[in-house]
């Protein structure tokens, strides 16, 4: 069995100030603490830096879902999966993993009212954000690139009927003039 190989904390510590665009620190702290005798306050300091970014990352989150303005009580945590049926729950499980979007596939729901196709429709429209976070995190170290409109696109065919106001200003067209 493989193990991982983790970095030793000098290049922990580097990358982690390289990631919050901290380049000219990421090249002197090292070399710095070293010189000064300090280099056993390294393994501190990625500590320190790691729940920084864990908190970042949570901060970028919790953004993001608002400005998706989701609603945030519906998620798969709060979604009741004894009363959808199983084959119902894999493929909700597997439209939380966001490959529709790569294809531009168009997500339906249809049911009885109460049955829950909103509530399930947006907890995958908040696990294709939080995914799409790590994903594009882990892929490039940028910021990711999941199009906000794509969530509004779940939010809004999850069971609410538009307006004409939303509908037209959704297509980026000014609605309709009512004379005077």
């Amino acid at each position: 069995m493989l193990t991982p190989t983790v970095p030793p904390p000098t290049q922990q510590l580097t990358a982690l100030l390289t990631t919050f665009g901290l380049t000219t620190a990421a090249e002197e702290i090292v070399p710095r603490l070293t010189q000064a005798g300090h280099h056993q306050v390294v393994p501190l300091l990625v500590e320190v830096f790691d729940a920084e970014a864990d908190a970042r990352r949570q901060r970028r989150i919790a953004r993001l879902r608002r400005a998706a303005r989701l609603p945030p009580g519906k998620t798969f945590e709060t979604l009741d999966a004894g009363r959808l049926p199983l084959p119902i729950m894999q493929r909700l499980q597997e439209l939380a993993t966001g490959t529709f979007l790569e294809t531009a596939t168009n997500v339906l729901a249809f049911g009885l009212p109460g049955v829950g196709k909103s509530h399930a429709l947006c907890a995958v429209g908040h696990a294709v954000r939080v995914s799409s976070i790590e994903a594009n995190r882990a892929a490039s170290g940028r910021r990711e690139s999941f199009p906000p409109q794509a969530i509004g696109v779940i939010r809004r065919t999850s069971g609410e009927t538009p307006s004409r106001h939303q509908r037209d200003s959704s297509l980026g067209r000014s609605p309709p003039r009512v004379p005077a």
